[in-house]
């Protein structure tokens, strides 16, 4: 199981709604990785997880981003957007470090 798996375990259990978007796995096989017995409870996923087809649709009304996989297109967003489209303060959390070259930017662009 991927590190992501886990993330949105511990995050479904303190109650956060998850807006996914992953560009290589397929839904079907999102929410059966979340549904899994030991990952998460009975209906949980069904009420606390959205996938998301778009990266920025993901992001709208959030109050964080979470990066989990190693995909170079990460890289690639406009994260003005991104910001624009969230709660703020707005965070971002990289456990990959995609975004190891962006931090300035990032923290100008308002990310804590």
């Amino acid at each position: 199981e991927s590190s992501s798996i886990y993330i949105s375990k511990y995050l479904m259990d303190e109650g956060a709604h998850l807006h996914i978007y992953d560009p290589k796995v397929p839904r079907e096989q999102i929410v059966v990785d979340l549904s899994h017995p030991g990952v998460s409870q009975d209906d949980q996923v069904a009420q606390l997880v959205t996938i998301s087809k778009d990266p920025y649709e993901a992001c709208d009304g959030a109050h964080a981003v979470v990066i989990c996989t190693e995909w170079d297109m990460f890289k690639e967003l406009d994260y003005e957007r991104i910001h624009k489209r969230m709660l703020k303060p707005a965070f971002i959390f990289d456990g990959r470090r995609v975004l190891d070259g962006l931090h300035s930017e990032l923290q100008t662009i308002g990310f804590q």
